[in-house]
């Protein structure tokens, strides 16, 4: 029955098209020989009671049709359904888990033996796996690697990529690195995935300050839509190195036992007490050794401590102890660049870094601190302070003003760039421009 838009019953004499309709089917094995259609009793009787056309809808000149059927079936056995079903369903699920790539992870210790007796935790619904690797205690700085073997244990290969966490556009903190961070693997083929913590001045501030911690969660995803969650844990000793001076006085105790005082706090130290300890250190040396102290010949000209001496005395500031009894004075004084040169940000902070590059008058150089935050200034005219006194004795010290200018420009001055010293600023002109900032402060006059 085909119709012209706007006509209303007026019909064209034609074979029906198709989308013009209905039609149903019985069970083949109701059909008999000859061809001819026979529902035996066993077997659904479908009955036609109407067929029909809705003409109120006019968008085609083709209206849709309907019909309408009485259907009778077979009784259901509830029970046999039941567990037909259930084995279908469960042949399905072999079927597609065959199908399915499966990772194991195995964490290689220390020995580079790879452990397998640690097992991979797997959730009931097989969508996440759960596997953990430990850093232990971790100090500033660090650079230590955990490696584990990741292997494929299905029929398919797989292909995996570390992927960011929901509303997190990074795939780790900033102090993890990842290799690789992706690949593919054939069925029972291996991979090495080498996990890596760096602690620097550069991000150690937040772990300083409790303000986070040595933990993250890593999603690896598997094609297949199977996420593999491998979790970061370690325990960070917080020190005084990395650390920036605003937040070092906050700690009138020991940083790493004590709780800091309130950011608004009147009772913060004036200036970090870690810089008080290691000068007054070098001040006393000169009452019990004679010819030390202020007196030492090239004192902070040498570097010949060891890395464990320097991390000695380390502890020191970071637990409140003593210092180790006889500790060289040149081992404190290295220890004083080491600490300046490690803080987050330095006593002149980066922002002023190039102004501070193209200062050539004293007075430009006074105008550039007077715009420092407080703790920041004091530090300076202290530091600045104990290295006039310091040539007072140069004549047993050996020390010039240029010297100890050069020594420590370095660590008072430095580029929040990585990468360079300084905005169109060669590294030699910069060195020479950090110098001539330093050196009026040591002028005797």
């Amino acid at each position: 029955m085909k119709f012209k838009l706007k006509w209303n019953r007026e019909a064209k004499g034609r074979t029906p098209s198709w989308c013009d309709r209905v039609l149903w089917m019985v069970n083949e094995r109701a059909m008999g020989k000859s061809g001819t259609f026979t529902v035996p009793t066993e077997y659904p009787k479908i009955d036609q009671i109407s067929y029909g056309a809705s003409w109120e809808i006019l968008g085609s000149d083709h209206r849709p049709v309907f019909s309408l059927f009485n259907l009778g079936t077979v009784r259901v056995n509830g029970t046999s359904k039941s567990r037909i079903w259930s084995y279908l369903h469960r042949a399905w699920d072999q079927v597609e888990n065959s199908q399915r790539p499966l990772l194991k992870f195995r964490p290689i210790l220390e020995n580079g033996i790879v452990d397998d007796l640690i097992p991979m935790g797997i959730d009931p619904n097989r969508k996440e796996i759960r596997n953990n690797i430990d850093f232990g205690i971790v100090e500033y700085p660090a650079v230590v690697t955990r490696e584990m073997m990741v292997i494929n244990a299905g029929n398919v290969p797989a292909r995996f990529q570390f992927v960011p966490k929901m509303n997190s556009k990074s795939i780790c903190q900033p102090w993890l690195q990842v290799a690789p961070m992706g690949g593919s693997l054939r069925p029972q083929g291996e991979l090495k995935l080498t996990f890596t913590i760096t602690i620097n001045n550069w991000n150690a501030a937040p772990l300083n300050s409790r303000k986070d911690q040595l933990e993250d969660i890593l999603i690896l995803h598997l094609d297949g839509n199977v996420d593999y969650f491998i979790t970061i844990t370690g325990k960070y000793q917080v020190s005084c190195f990395g650390n920036s001076l605003s937040e070092l006085v906050r700690y009138p105790g020991a940083i790493r036992y004590s709780e800091p005082l309130p950011e608004g706090s009147q009772s913060k130290l004036q200036l970090p007490k870690e810089i008080w300890r290691l000068i007054n250190y070098i001040y006393a040396s000169g009452v019990d050794q004679p010819g030390m102290g202020l007196k030492t010949p090239h004192l902070f000209m040498t570097h010949n401590s060891t890395p464990a001496s320097i991390l000695a005395v380390r502890d020191s500031l970071d637990t409140g102890t003593d210092f180790p009894s006889g500790m060289d004075v040149r081992t404190v004084a290295e220890t004083l660049l080491k600490f300046l040169e490690n803080l987050s940000e330095p006593v002149i902070p980066f922002i002023f870094y190039d102004v501070a590059l193209q200062c050539r008058t004293f007075s430009d150089c006074r105008q550039l601190l007077a715009k420092l935050d407080p703790i920041s200034y004091n530090t300076f005219y202290y530091l600045m302070a104990f290295l006039k006194q310091l040539l007072q004795f140069s004549a047993d010290n050996k020390l010039t003003p240029e010297s100890l200018a050069m020594v420590f420009s370095r660590v008072l001055l430095r580029s929040g760039n990585k990468n360079s010293e300084g905005e169109g600023v060669s590294s030699a002109v910069a060195m020479k421009n950090r110098i001539d900032f330093i050196l009026p402060f040591l002028n005797p006059n």
